[in-house]
């Protein structure tokens, strides 16, 4: 069971998991609805992500999380199109805006 999912581009999903890790899965039949994936099952791109109140994506590997104080973050996933664990920028966020719905 999944506490979030959201999806970037090109068959990009994330979900994260009860324990606050973020899984990164890609559907490499996403223009055409057929059942074929990168893996099987989710690899872990991430850790920590269990504690905000929303996380979605954007282009590129741009991920936007809003914490519960409504502050909002950015994180680039360096990895977004292979499933690697590795992020730009400082890695742990960084601090784009607040009053995001706290």
């Amino acid at each position: 069971m999944f506490k979030q999912i959201f999806a970037g581009r090109n068959g990009t999903i994330y979900a994260i998991n009860q324990n606050g890790d973020l899984l990164w899965f890609r559907h490499l039949g996403f223009s055409d609805g057929t059942n074929a994936w990168e893996s099987t099952t989710g690899i872990t791109v991430g850790n920590g992500w269990g504690g905000f109140k929303k996380v979605l994506a954007s282009n590129n590997g741009v991920i936007y999380a809003i914490a519960p104080d409504g502050k909002l973050y950015w994180y680039k996933h360096l990895g977004h199109e292979t499933g690697v664990a590795s992020w730009g920028g400082s890695g742990s966020g960084e601090l784009i805006g607040g009053d995001w719905g706290s």
